[in-house]
């Protein structure tokens, strides 16, 4: 009996679990315009007619238009996206090549002072020690592949604007 009693009560509150109520969306949570407000001085991705996905900081926002501003090889500049224009803006990551180039810094003069310690332990005392060149060559060589490494692109996140 009291097996019985267990087993249903597990039924009801499976099914419960399921046939819970759900909240219901009313249509699209993304179309407020005034949301991009809250986003000045933050990455963004913005899709716009006609244009190609432009990736940059959201500089300037007001009624009928936002500024991005963008920066492409070596130049920084400003665009200017008409409200009627833009279909989509998502917060994004940008490609941070500073980042990179310190990683590969940081690696580069590990590898290199593994290089000098191995070095060191088998060198002939009588010899003297050999200089830390290579801790110094490894952290140039390492900079300069991650200041030129693109492994890393701008991506999208979430969805702040669709019209």
């Amino acid at each position: 009996m009291m097996r019985n009693f267990v087993a249903y009560s597990l039924i009801v509150l499976v099914l419960f679990a399921f046939l819970s109520p759900m909240p219901v969306q009313a249509g699209n949570q993304n179309n407020d315009w005034n949301a991009l407000n809250s986003k000045l001085n933050t990455e963004v991705a913005v899709k716009a007619q006609n244009v190609k996905t432009v990736f940059g900081i959201l500089t300037d926002f007001s009624s009928d238009e936002i500024k991005i501003r963008v920066s492409q090889n070596s130049s920084v500049s400003e665009v200017v996206f008409e409200r009627e224009q833009v279909e989509k803006v998502w917060s994004a990551e940008l490609n941070k090549t500073s980042r990179r180039t310190l990683l590969g810094v940081g690696i580069g003069a590990a590898v290199g002072l593994a290089t000098d310690l191995i070095l060191v332990s088998s060198a002939d005392p009588r010899d003297g020690a050999p200089i830390a060149i290579y801790t110094v060559v490894g952290a140039l060589v390492g900079g300069t592949v991650g200041f030129f490494a693109r492994y890393k692109k701008n991506k999208k996140k979430q969805l702040i604007y669709q019209k």
